[in-house]
Protein backbone atom coordinates (compact mmCIF):
# COMPACT_ATOMS: atom_id res chain seq x y z
CA UNK A 1 0.00 0.00 0.00
CA UNK A 2 1.38 3.53 -0.77
CA UNK A 3 2.23 5.76 1.91
CA UNK A 4 -0.09 9.08 1.21
CA UNK A 5 1.69 11.47 2.75
CA UNK A 6 5.06 10.43 0.50
CA UNK A 7 2.23 10.36 -2.75
CA UNK A 8 1.19 14.12 -1.78
CA UNK A 9 5.02 15.14 -1.42
CA UNK A 10 5.38 13.82 -4.70
CA UNK A 11 2.19 15.02 -6.70
CA UNK A 12 3.21 18.63 -4.89
CA UNK A 13 6.67 18.44 -6.33
CA UNK A 14 5.48 17.47 -9.85
CA UNK A 15 2.93 20.25 -9.69
CA UNK A 16 5.76 22.96 -8.35
CA UNK A 17 7.50 20.95 -11.83
CA UNK A 18 4.65 21.82 -14.09
CA UNK A 19 4.43 25.68 -12.90
CA UNK A 20 8.00 26.13 -13.12
CA UNK A 21 8.54 24.29 -16.75
CA UNK A 22 5.54 26.27 -18.25
CA UNK A 23 6.32 29.50 -16.63
CA UNK A 24 9.95 28.96 -18.26
CA UNK A 25 8.55 28.30 -21.65
CA UNK A 26 5.94 31.19 -21.30
CA UNK A 27 8.83 33.26 -20.51
CA UNK A 28 11.79 32.49 -22.75
CA UNK A 29 11.06 29.89 -24.67
CA UNK A 30 8.00 29.94 -26.91
CA UNK A 31 8.03 32.69 -29.87
CA UNK A 32 11.45 33.36 -29.62
CA UNK A 33 13.95 32.26 -32.89
CA UNK A 34 14.69 28.98 -31.87
CA UNK A 35 11.62 27.87 -31.08
CA UNK A 36 10.24 28.81 -34.98
CA UNK A 37 13.32 27.48 -36.27
CA UNK A 38 12.16 24.39 -34.37
CA UNK A 39 8.14 24.68 -35.25
CA UNK A 40 9.72 25.66 -39.29
CA UNK A 41 12.15 22.29 -39.10
CA UNK A 42 9.43 20.48 -37.84
CA UNK A 43 7.08 21.35 -40.49
CA UNK A 44 9.34 21.59 -43.13
CA UNK A 45 10.38 18.20 -42.32
CA UNK A 46 6.78 16.64 -43.45
CA UNK A 47 6.34 18.63 -46.19
CA UNK A 48 9.70 17.03 -47.37
CA UNK A 49 8.47 13.71 -46.88
CA UNK A 50 5.62 14.19 -48.59
CA UNK A 51 7.07 15.56 -51.59
CA UNK A 52 9.40 12.40 -51.62
CA UNK A 53 7.55 9.14 -49.88
CA UNK A 54 6.69 6.32 -52.13
CA UNK A 55 3.07 6.63 -51.95
CA UNK A 56 2.30 2.46 -53.51
CA UNK A 57 4.12 2.03 -50.41
CA UNK A 58 3.15 4.33 -47.69
CA UNK A 59 1.63 2.12 -45.07
CA UNK A 60 4.36 0.03 -44.76
CA UNK A 61 6.87 3.52 -44.54
CA UNK A 62 4.69 4.98 -42.04
CA UNK A 63 4.52 1.53 -40.06
CA UNK A 64 8.48 1.94 -39.76
CA UNK A 65 8.55 5.71 -39.17
CA UNK A 66 5.91 5.33 -36.20
CA UNK A 67 7.82 2.52 -34.73
CA UNK A 68 11.18 4.67 -34.67
CA UNK A 69 8.70 7.62 -33.59
CA UNK A 70 7.80 5.84 -30.49
CA UNK A 71 11.09 4.27 -29.65
CA UNK A 72 12.43 7.91 -29.50
CA UNK A 73 9.90 9.30 -27.50
CA UNK A 74 10.35 6.80 -25.45
CA UNK A 75 13.95 6.88 -24.99
CA UNK A 76 14.27 10.57 -25.31
CA UNK A 77 11.29 10.45 -21.79
CA UNK A 78 13.51 8.02 -20.31
CA UNK A 79 16.89 10.19 -20.65
CA UNK A 80 15.31 13.13 -19.45
CA UNK A 81 13.66 11.91 -16.55
CA UNK A 82 17.25 9.87 -15.82
CA UNK A 83 18.98 13.22 -16.49
CA UNK A 84 21.01 12.11 -18.81
CA UNK A 85 20.60 14.98 -21.02
CA UNK A 86 17.80 17.90 -21.58
CA UNK A 87 16.35 20.29 -23.89
CA UNK A 88 16.49 24.09 -23.35
CA UNK A 89 13.47 24.98 -25.64
CA UNK A 90 10.72 23.11 -26.39
CA UNK A 91 7.57 23.31 -29.30
CA UNK A 92 5.24 22.04 -26.35
CA UNK A 93 6.23 23.04 -23.00
CA UNK A 94 5.46 19.70 -21.06
CA UNK A 95 7.31 17.30 -23.22
CA UNK A 96 10.64 15.85 -22.24
CA UNK A 97 12.12 15.95 -25.61
CA UNK A 98 13.14 17.99 -28.36
CA UNK A 99 10.02 17.91 -30.72
CA UNK A 100 11.65 18.63 -33.94
CA UNK A 101 13.72 15.86 -33.71
CA UNK A 102 11.43 13.33 -31.96
CA UNK A 103 8.97 13.62 -34.40
CA UNK A 104 10.45 14.99 -37.67
CA UNK A 105 13.76 14.93 -38.41
CA UNK A 106 15.32 11.43 -37.33
CA UNK A 107 11.70 9.50 -38.19
CA UNK A 108 11.86 10.75 -41.47
CA UNK A 109 15.43 10.48 -42.57
CA UNK A 110 15.01 7.02 -41.09
CA UNK A 111 11.51 6.70 -42.74
CA UNK A 112 13.47 7.80 -46.66
CA UNK A 113 16.36 5.51 -46.29
CA UNK A 114 14.39 2.72 -45.55
CA UNK A 115 12.62 3.93 -48.76
CA UNK A 116 15.81 4.20 -50.84
CA UNK A 117 17.98 0.98 -49.34
CA UNK A 118 15.50 -1.37 -49.53
CA UNK A 119 18.51 -4.35 -48.99
CA UNK A 120 19.85 -5.08 -45.70
CA UNK A 121 23.25 -4.39 -46.67
CA UNK A 122 22.89 -0.23 -47.87
CA UNK A 123 20.73 -0.30 -45.35
CA UNK A 124 23.22 -0.28 -42.68
CA UNK A 125 25.87 1.18 -44.40
CA UNK A 126 23.73 4.19 -45.36
CA UNK A 127 22.42 3.90 -41.07
CA UNK A 128 25.47 4.24 -40.12
CA UNK A 129 26.63 7.17 -42.41
CA UNK A 130 23.99 8.79 -40.74
CA UNK A 131 24.75 7.48 -36.95
CA UNK A 132 28.05 9.43 -37.75
CA UNK A 133 26.30 12.80 -38.77
CA UNK A 134 23.73 12.59 -35.99
CA UNK A 135 26.25 11.51 -33.14
CA UNK A 136 29.37 13.32 -34.20
CA UNK A 137 28.08 16.25 -36.25
CA UNK A 138 24.32 16.97 -35.15
CA UNK A 139 24.17 16.32 -31.69
CA UNK A 140 26.76 18.94 -31.14
CA UNK A 141 25.40 21.65 -33.58
CA UNK A 142 21.94 21.32 -31.62
CA UNK A 143 24.25 21.81 -28.33
CA UNK A 144 26.88 24.69 -29.59
CA UNK A 145 24.86 26.60 -32.23
CA UNK A 146 21.27 25.87 -31.82
CA UNK A 147 22.06 26.12 -27.97
CA UNK A 148 18.67 23.50 -27.49
CA UNK A 149 20.39 20.21 -26.57
CA UNK A 150 22.32 20.08 -23.41
CA UNK A 151 24.25 16.87 -22.51
CA UNK A 152 23.91 16.07 -18.85
CA UNK A 153 25.63 12.64 -18.03
CA UNK A 154 25.68 11.93 -21.55
CA UNK A 155 28.24 11.29 -24.28
CA UNK A 156 27.68 11.45 -28.31
CA UNK A 157 29.84 8.23 -28.50
CA UNK A 158 26.15 6.88 -26.63
CA UNK A 159 24.59 7.88 -29.32
CA UNK A 160 25.95 6.30 -32.26
CA UNK A 161 25.20 2.51 -31.84
CA UNK A 162 21.78 3.64 -30.71
CA UNK A 163 21.18 5.35 -33.99
CA UNK A 164 22.00 2.30 -35.80
CA UNK A 165 20.06 -0.37 -33.54
CA UNK A 166 16.95 3.04 -33.51
CA UNK A 167 17.05 2.07 -37.06
CA UNK A 168 17.69 -1.71 -37.54
CA UNK A 169 15.09 -3.25 -35.28
CA UNK A 170 12.05 -1.10 -36.77
CA UNK A 171 13.57 -2.48 -40.27
CA UNK A 172 13.36 -6.02 -38.83
CA UNK A 173 9.93 -5.90 -37.49
CA UNK A 174 8.04 -4.10 -40.51
CA UNK A 175 9.59 -6.72 -42.89
CA UNK A 176 8.65 -9.82 -40.21
CA UNK A 177 5.36 -8.21 -40.12
CA UNK A 178 4.89 -7.04 -43.86
CA UNK A 179 6.07 -10.61 -44.97
CA UNK A 180 3.36 -12.44 -42.90
CA UNK A 181 0.68 -10.00 -44.16
CA UNK A 182 1.92 -10.82 -48.12
CA UNK A 183 1.48 -14.85 -46.81
CA UNK A 184 -1.95 -14.48 -45.90
CA UNK A 185 -3.07 -12.23 -48.71
CA UNK A 186 -1.20 -14.73 -51.47
CA UNK A 187 -3.17 -17.71 -49.41
CA UNK A 188 -6.61 -16.20 -50.08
Amino acid sequence: MTDPEAFQRILDAHRLYVQLRYEHWAAHEVYTALWWFLVFSWAASWVVWWSLVDRTRIIEISFYGLIVLFVTTFLNALGSVHQLWTYTVKIIPFTPHLEAIDWAILPITYMLVYQYYPSWKSFILVQIIIAFLYSFIGEPFTIYILGAYLPLNWSYLYSFPIYIVLAVIPKALTQFLFNIEKKHKNLR
